[in-house]
């Protein structure tokens, strides 16, 4: 049976609108075109002309983690109704990779001081890449649970749910490959396509917003155990 939103998903969701797209825009910047724009010229020097920007990639990827504090939580409260289990399992696997951003960051922190001995300087650089390898998994392993979510509250088209899957997908695909095939760019290249049903989400999220709640038949069975015969 169908239910209006509540004032506390109607508020979640407003701030979801708001908090989504400084998170992907920061993101973009500081997770992709930064990273990306190092990897593609000499690391030494790129440092040494784009040290400012260097930073603002730091400033920015931590940024993007303290948002991702509150998104999932949002995500959480949103969903908790549908399905607690799956919503417990989405922001788990969420959290999970946070101190593992914040930390592998500390390699990137340390490479202004070590510019000038290459062999320090490089070893800080593939560990943090290393790093990535590890945060990737969690990445992708936190959409599987939320677009389940999404399938069971009814409120998104099933294409959606498909985004976030192959989101999670691509995600997987990436930090798998470089784990186990480092160094085969056409494999990156299709992770990095997949990855995209993530900010299809981000963008429904943004432009639609919430309709009415079908809660899923799991939480009803288990609200209907906490009430009294």
């Amino acid at each position: 049976m169908k239910t209006k939103a509540t004032p506390i998903m109607k508020t979640n969701i407003k701030l979801l609108r708001i908090l989504y797209p400084i998170w992907m825009i920061i993101g973009i910047a500081s997770i992709v075109i930064i990273p990306e724009s190092l990897a593609k010229s000499e690391p030494i020097r790129y440092l040494s002309e784009h040290l400012l920007i260097f930073r603002l990639g730091i400033l920015g990827r931590l940024i993007t983690q303290l948002l991702f504090i509150i998104i999932p939580f949002l995500l959480f409260r949103l969903f908790e109704k549908v399905n607690q289990p799956q919503a417990l399992l989405m922001i788990a696997f969420a959290y999970l990779s946070i101190p593992l951003t914040i930390y592998n960051e500390t390699h990137q922190l340390i490479l202004p001081e070590v510019w000038n001995q290459p062999a320090i300087f490089y070893q800080h650089l593939l560990l943090y890449q290393q790093g990535q390898t590890l945060t990737e998994l969690f990445w992708g392993l936190w959409l599987f649970p939320l677009g389940r979510l999404t399938q069971l509250s009814e409120q998104f088209p099933n294409w959606i749910t498909g985004a976030l899957w192959l989101g999670g997908c691509g995600y997987l695909i990436g930090g798998i490959s470089n784990l186990l095939f480092p160094g085969l760019p056409y494999i990156y290249s299709i992770s990095e396509v997949l990855s995209m049903g993530e900010l299809i989400f981000i963008l429904w999220i943004m432009i639609k917003g919430l309709k009415p709640i079908t809660p899923s038949f799991e939480a009803d069975f288990s609200n209907d155990l906490k009430t009294p015969a």
